[in-house]
């Protein structure tokens, strides 16, 4: 199979039809952020959620996951309350560079109020790099569940494209990327994802105007336009010139001839609301660079404008950061 997420029809066939016992809330299911579940004890009116997340490299890693937990929980709805960690080590790495590893990652849970409750740290001849793997619990209000799309919704992207996928590049291939661009031009874009945390969207979501929002991770915003409609089986029309995206990100992929909306893009989110213009207006005013890209249909095609021209938008393809050249 190919690298990093299953496909699809993967998905669907091989792993969601294998489970039979589902949530009350109907947990797992494709397009989800966060799982449902409803644990003894759970005050009324609250339920379970729950999440997980692996990473792999060490670039970025510890940001990567945090921030990766805490923006699929938040756009589901809920809050996290604590993370399990599992941590899987190749033989050649130190004792010096796991100690900074936990004291990265205890810092950024400290930051969202999250405890590291348990976790698993092994040394393994099976890896060739670090691999995190992080599973994050919490619970969210049952009026914050997530609703259904529909024709007619306006799709909002709340920070930029390709914020993880660049920074990562430029940290790993920085190098290279100055014999193009100026070496601070080339750091910044390498800072991009120290924006990545979308916890404090949480009161922004909740809004009645908002219907939905999905996490955006591999497979770049593409990827997560066709998992949201997919989802709830709805058409897409949207306008590429709308996406947000910084010059950082065109200009990384461009020299290593990636696909920006098809590149790991942790730190943004889809948002569908009544109300776009509105929405956009709230979150510029927090900092967020926003904008409206489009909206919901009633039929299955998912378009993608550019100018006069129009493709249909496909199936998520592998993540573009799998081509970067060895």
């Amino acid at each position: 199979m190919r690298s990093g997420k299953v496909k699809e029809s993967v998905l669907i066939r091989s792993i969601l039809r294998q489970l039979h016992k589902k949530s009350p809330y109907g947990s797992p299911a494709p397009g989800e952020d966060a799982g449902s579940f409803l644990p003894d004890g759970m005050e009324a009116g609250r339920h379970g959620l729950c999440t997980t997340r692996t990473v792999e490299g060490r670039v970025l890693a510890p940001e990567r996951l945090v921030f990766g937990l805490v923006n699929a929980m938040t756009a589901a709805g809920g809050t996290v309350t604590a993370v399990t960690i599992t941590i899987l080590m190749p033989p050649e790495m130190e004792e010096k560079e796991l100690k900074g590893l936990i004291r990265r990652l205890d810092e950024l849970c400290g930051l969202e109020g999250i405890s590291i409750s348990a976790g698993h740290t092994a040394v393994s001849p099976y890896v060739k790099d670090l691999i995190l793997t992080g599973t994050a619990l919490g619970s969210r209000e049952e009026d914050h569940v997530p609703g259904k799309l529909r024709p007619g919704l306006d799709l909002v992207a709340a920070g930029p494209a390709a914020m993880e996928g660049t920074s990562m590049i430029a940290a790993t291939r920085g190098e290279a990327l100055t014999t193009r661009c100026p070496a601070s031009f080339v750091q910044e874009a390498a800072d991009l994802f120290k924006q990545g945390d979308l916890g404090f969207l949480r009161e922004v979501l909740s809004s009645e105007d908002v219907v939905k929002a999905h996490d955006l991770s591999e497979g770049g915003i593409f990827g997560g336009l066709w998992e949201m409609a997919a989802a709830d089986k709805v058409g897409l029309d949207i306008d590429l010139r709308q996406i947000p995206v910084r010059q950082h990100s065109i200009e990384v992929c461009e020299y290593f001839d990636l696909n920006p909306y098809q590149l790991r893009s942790c730190g943004s989110m889809l948002i569908a609301c009544e109300k776009g213009d509105s929405l956009v207006s709230t979150l510029s005013s927090m900092g967020v660079q926003a904008a409206v890209i489009g909206f919901t249909t009633g039929d299955n095609a998912r378009l993608i404008r550019y100018d006069s021209q129009v493709r249909y938008l496909e199936p998520p393809k592998m993540d573009e950061y799998y081509r970067l050249p060895d």
